[in-house]
């Protein structure tokens, strides 16, 4: 297997912060198993670990192509705001292969539109990849190993967000797009 490109997300997870509970709700997302995965997306395994990779290289601010984006239907147990984390892998070129892109907010985004997209660069630089490890801030994990990310900590270009779900709008359309060939 060539660990060249940035191997993006066995899972995506949401949780909730539900601190008036004093625990979290985790929505946890496959990017392998989306409801629509953009056809310039390869589903690949590696040692029973399944994961999406981008056959195709951009550099916008943008997914630029439908074909370049994942999206996600999710039903969520209950309102708050929740955080965004990722499993991702990045290989040996580090820096030249490590972004991509997620929905500022949810619904369905401009592929086009750069205003609808948080660009997560840099991820070669942080991550947590010891079980015992609670995934806060950036870390420091490096490349070529799975790791967890706190995407709604991680500043990779953009001001990284969180995601509001109110009464009345459980269910959610969530947004990934790619941006290097990674």
């Amino acid at each position: 297997m060539n660990w060249r490109n940035t191997l993006i997300t066995l899972l995506l997870a949401l949780f909730s912060q539900l601190l008036n509970w004093g625990q979290s709700a985790p929505i946890t997302l496959e990017a392998e198993s989306a409801a629509v995965i953009g056809s310039d997306f390869n589903v690949l395994s590696d040692g029973g670990v399944n994961y999406v990779t981008i056959s195709t290289n951009g550099t916008a601010g943008n997914p630029e192509s439908a074909k370049r984006v994942i999206t996600f239907n999710i039903n969520f147990p209950d309102t708050g705001t929740y955080k965004l984390y990722a499993r991702v892998r990045v290989g040996p070129a580090t820096f030249n292969d490590d972004s991509y892109f997620y929905g500022n907010g949810f619904g369905i985004k401009d592929t086009l539109n750069d205003n609808d997209w948080i660009m997560a660069n840099g991820l070669a630089s942080g991550g947590f990849s010891n079980p015992d490890q609670v995934v806060l801030g950036t870390g420091t994990q490096g490349s070529q190993v799975w790791k967890w990310m706190a995407l709604s900590d991680f500043d990779g270009g953009e001001p990284p967000i969180t995601f509001q779900v109110d009464t009345g709008a459980l269910s959610q359309v969530f947004q990934i797009g790619a941006r290097e060939d990674g």
